[in-house]
């Protein structure tokens, strides 16, 4: 073989295997290690929603049976709603069964001193510590004859929450598992969290 030719097909090997010409070769990119923390999200100091805001806004149906692992879902208005007045509530219901509602009442001010008062009606209560409140407690409340409710009452700066639903249709369910999925899916989206649905 001709020696111009040799000294051609090593340079343009070499080239070839350095990255073709002057530039680098681009580094693979780093994979995260499988048992790597996920990131945490950084959630709002105050409620993200605009003025106004509905439970409807703050939290759906989807989100709702994501949780329960049930479908057929849908927004029941509650009367005593008044978003005007920092004091919005709503409930979700299985679509026939009003026992089914999983109701949520969010005080968007005065939060310490509604939780004061409505922890009076929070019977048998237990303290349940979370990263997103600043206190927390859960317990049954009183609702409509031979109801038993189990009630979450969350305080977190100056907004208070309470989230009730009826422990007989919810049997299956532990009371605080599905009581704090419930609050921190609430939690998360008041405050601008990431939302999947």
């Amino acid at each position: 073989m001709n020696k111009k030719v040799l000294a051609f097909l090593i340079a343009a090997a070499v080239s070839v295997m350095s990255g073709c010409g002057d530039q680098p070769a681009p580094e693979p990119a780093a994979e995260a290690p499988e048992d790597a923390e996920p990131q945490a999200v950084e959630l709002s100091d105050t409620i993200v929603l605009p003025d106004g805001w509905e439970i409807s806004d703050a939290i759906s149906a989807a989100e709702v049976e994501a949780i329960l692992g049930r479908t057929g879902y849908s927004y029941w208005h509650e009367t005593l709603s008044d978003p005007a007045a920092g004091k919005p509530q709503g409930s979700y219901f299985d679509g026939s069964l009003a026992a089914s509602k999983i109701n949520f009442l969010v005080y968007t001010f005065d939060g310490p001193a509604n939780f004061d008062r409505v922890s009076g009606y929070v019977n048998d209560s237990t303290e349940v510590e979370g990263d997103l409140w600043d206190r927390a407690i859960i317990g049954t409340m009183g609702g409509a004859i031979d109801e038993v409710s189990v009630g979450m009452l969350i305080l977190r700066g100056d907004v208070c929450i309470r989230i009730k639903w009826d422990a007989a249709v919810y049997e299956g369910y532990d009371r605080i598992e599905l009581s704090v999925k419930l609050a921190e899916q609430l939690i998360n989206n008041l405050y601008g969290g990431p939302r999947d649905l």
